[in-house]
């Protein structure tokens, strides 16, 4: 039983094979004379993270001191000048009470 039909083979194209290209890369200039060369940024450590973190703490609590000195302060030293007998009388109770016991 042989078959009559002719079998068909790959023909090897002789044309040239496209291949695939990327985008062009980018061509590396030298620096000017005049200019110093760059230097790579170094990976974030967790100490720059900290760093961060601290100053921007550090940005809160210096707003809330200001708060505290141009708002509050006024007041509690007014309040205070009212009750200076008062605050006396209360510093020697507590300190009879300390004394008692």
């Amino acid at each position: 039983m042989s078959d009559s039909s002719p079998v068909n083979k790959p023909t090897i194209s002789t044309s040239p094979i496209e291949t695939p290209v990327g985008a062009p890369v980018d061509p590396v200039i030298a620096p000017r004379p005049s200019e110093p060369p760059r230097r790579p940024e170094p990976p974030k450590t967790i100490v720059d993270t900290a760093m961060e973190t601290t100053k921007a703490y550090a940005k809160y609590v210096w707003a809330d001191l200001l708060v505290l000195f141009t708002e509050i302060k006024p007041a509690f030293v007014k309040f205070a000048i009212k009750q200076k007998n008062f605050l006396i009388g209360l510093v020697v109770f507590i300190l009879l009470l300390l004394w008692l016991f």
